[in-house]
């Protein structure tokens, strides 16, 4: 009399399995989420790029842009905006700005920033150049330049940083290149300051 046996896995073959599948996911899931980060990062810097060019283009219709006053400039730009969190006053920046990261990258956020209802934190740099320092999830991290932060500075009709002294006619990535290794610019490569309009 011929015995029938059923075949199937084994406890120990369905536990190597389940291990197998787990470190798969634990090497796979954490560079997904990075690369569904970075391309969330960049769609908003796009659009931050898109919307400074746009407003700048309307407060030199307006009259609103001051030669020589990027104070009073930044104060018009802001009123195209409708505001989420407005941290100009006195004391106030650090609720809209995480002054405190370690990544200082290549321009400093002054203490006049708000963050529009999208979510992106506007601050004037500091340096005295008519543009803007943007972190595109406001104060939540990783706070790193190149990363969710850039500087977008306007160009004057010579293609030229401006000073504030001559009329912004468009805007500009600043730096205008990519850093792969560490640098003054980029203190967490790689850095995508050209590349991630591109992307």
């Amino acid at each position: 009399m011929k015995i029938e046996t059923k075949s199937g896995f084994t406890l120990a073959e369905a536990l190597t399995t389940l291990v197998i599948i787990g470190v798969i996911a634990s090497l796979t899931i954490p560079a997904l989420n990075n690369t569904t980060n970075n391309k969330q990062y960049f769609a908003q810097y796009k659009k931050a790029m898109a919307v400074y060019t746009q407003t700048i283009d309307r407060m030199n219709v307006d009259n609103k842009y001051k030669r020589g006053n990027i104070n009073l400039s930044f104060n018009n730009f802001k009123s195209y905006f409708n505001i989420a969190k407005d941290c100009s006053a006195d004391g106030a920046a650090s609720d809209c700005w995480d002054y405190n990261a370690d990544d200082k990258g290549p321009c400093t956020a002054s203490q006049k920033v708000f963050v529009d209802i999208s979510g992106i934190a506007w601050a004037l740099p500091s340096d005295g150049v008519w543009g803007v320092v943007v972190d595109t999830n406001g104060i939540k991290g990783p706070n790193h330049f190149g990363k969710d932060r850039w500087c977008i500075y306007s160009v004057d009709k010579d293609g030229n940083y401006n000073d504030g002294s001559k009329r912004p006619i468009s805007a500009k990535p600043y730096p205008n290149e990519d850093f792969t290794t560490k640098s003054a610019e980029c203190n967490y490569p790689p850095c995508y300051y050209q590349s991630a309009i591109s992307r």
